[in-house]
């Protein structure tokens, strides 16, 4: 497990700041902690203990440091150099710690996944999504509604709960029957006719709507 200790300054103003850096840290001490168990199902635990810029919730994000910056690519004419935005497709573009362009084998494939260790406040979610259901309503009015329809309502009240990152390329994968709670999600790898694609593959029935992850 490795986690993301709060900030020991604080700058105001605009900054600019690479979300993976930090992650990608994490995946390298990872890897060497690992080094000796290559022949089990291993999983690197990241919790954000108070990190501003730790954004471990985020697939972009997430996703990006272990197979490349998230980014698009379309093609351009050289000639004359215009781009063709409607060839315009997602990708990774370099840098990831699991699967590395260039390259014919895979970096990383002793972590079968990484796994986020987060917490939400589901009634509070859940009030943000009557703000915008009710727009005619005031805030005491979309409160008492709150406490009329969802039981034992306390916005307050926090939740764990975990989201898997499996590692695409790994040797071993991570099962996919751990973790499967009321708010937990997994961020699997589906084979389809056209590819090989990651995407949310499983869902807890009670995350709230506006949690898409």
């Amino acid at each position: 497990m490795k986690d993301f200790a709060p900030s020991k300054t604080f700058k105001t103003g605009f900054q600019a700041f690479d979300p993976y850096i930090g992650i990608r840290e994490k995946i390298e001490q990872g890897r060497d902690k690992f080094t000796q168990f290559k022949e089990y199902c291993c999983a690197l635990v990241l919790y954000n203990a108070g990190q501003p810029f730790a954004m471990l919730d985020q697939d972009y994000v997430m996703l990006g440091s272990m197979y490349g910056d998230s980014g698009f690519t379309f093609p351009i004419n050289t000639g004359c150099g215009t781009g063709d935005v409607s060839q315009l497709k997602q990708a990774f573009l370099g840098r990831g710690k699991m699967l590395r362009p260039n390259r014919s084998t895979p970096q990383n494939t002793t972590i079968s996944a990484l796994i986020t260790l987060d917490s939400i406040r589901p009634h509070h979610h859940r009030l943000l999504d009557m703000v915008h259901e009710y727009p005619g309503m005031s805030s005491t009015q979309i409160q008492e509604h709150a406490q009329h329809v969802i039981p034992q309502y306390d916005p307050d009240r926090e939740v764990p709960r975990v989201i898997v990152w499996h590692n695409g390329v790994s040797r071993i994968p991570f099962p996919d029957e751990m973790f499967r709670g009321p708010y937990d999600t997994h961020f699997g790898v589906v084979s389809e006719p056209d590819g090989i694609y990651q995407r949310v593959t499983y869902r807890g029935g009670l995350l709230p709507s506006r949690l898409w992850s």
